[in-house]
């Protein structure tokens, strides 16, 4: 297959959040669209996407006293529902018994933002003899535990890992490829993102993790997908890359998004239009291999 790569020709929606008239003398004493305390909590997967936005954040608003905590994605949404933060970010939606919960307790769900569209990926060391599945194959090798053996000419068992339960990953991983089913294979269960790595490269494994999480290092691949689109139009495998992305052709797209408490244009509100639209900080979420929502594509195939 030709593989065709794109020049990503972006421009982007700015927000005016930077007007001084708006900040107050003393943090301590008022909170405004860009003064006050701010404390936001952060699933760890996303960790290498919105760090960056923080750190930004802090340097232009320097009157914000603003504090951040990196959780799993569970804790992090149970500190939204509990109250106990103002503004979260998380690569998932609710959960089904957190919605399940809120039904019950007649709570309303909450306002958000759509940061980035990040990609749930199969990832593999370079030199891994496979390099295309489809779709139909990954269910069948993760719900019925089809040995990769028996589709391929390979030796050996493949492993296969993953971040534990409580991730995002491993959310977006029982979305899309579990489809809510009994797990039909055993699944090696790692902690951290660096550990995670580790283990697929020394072991010649398959990795289960974020585009973002993998994008730029040199040793891996991330394995193309084929798949049927809900036209039942057959896209085939495609590199992993924001082009395709952008254009619906990979079947595992993740969004990125900041959740709110509350319904009001107060300080969380324009944190969190700061880093769904903020120009540079857009820029930055480009450069680090995944998709800007604030953006308008042209894409240009490459001579």
């Amino acid at each position: 297959m030709k593989k065709i790569s794109f020049i990503l020709l972006i421009s982007f929606i700015m927000i005016s959040c930077g007007d001084n008239k708006y900040e107050a003398k003393n943090p301590n004493e008022i909170e405004t669209m860009n003064s006050g305390k701010l404390s936001v909590v952060v699933d760890d997967a996303v960790k290498g996407i919105i760090d960056s936005g923080l750190v930004m954040y802090s340097k232009d608003y320097e009157k914000v006293l603003l504090t951040k905590d990196f959780k799993n994605a569970r804790e992090t949404m149970q500190q939204l529902l509990a109250g106990n933060s103002r503004v979260v970010v998380i690569a998932r939606d609710y959960l089904r018994d957190e919605d399940s919960l809120m039904t019950e307790y007649k709570v309303k769900k909450h306002e958000r933002m759509k940061i980035a569209t990040d990609a749930l990926v199969l990832f593999t060391n370079k030199n891994y003899p496979i390099d295309t599945l489809n779709v139909n194959q990954v269910k069948d090798i993760f719900q019925n535990g089809k040995k990769l053996s028996e589709l391929f000419k390979i030796n050996g068992l493949a492993k296969y890992y993953i971040n534990d339960v409580n991730s995002s990953v491993f959310s977006n991983f029982k979305k899309y490829i579990l489809e809510d089913n009994p797990l039909g294979i055993s699944l090696n269960y790692i902690n951290s993102l660096d550990s995670l790595k580790d283990e697929v490269y020394n072991n010649n494994g398959i990795g289960i993790a974020l585009l973002s999480q993998v994008f730029g290092d040199d040793r891996f691949k991330m394995i193309e997908l084929g798949y049927y689109d809900t036209n039942n139009v057959y896209i085939s495998p495609k590199p992993v890359h924001q082009a395709y992305i952008v254009q619906g052709k990979y079947p595992y797209p993740v969004d990125i998004w900041v959740y709110l408490l509350e319904f009001r244009r107060n300080l969380p509100f324009w944190f969190a239009s700061y880093l769904a639209k903020e120009n540079k900080y857009q820029t930055v979420i480009l450069e680090k291999g995944i998709v800007p929502e604030f953006a308008r594509f042209e894409l240009t195939p490459e001579k």
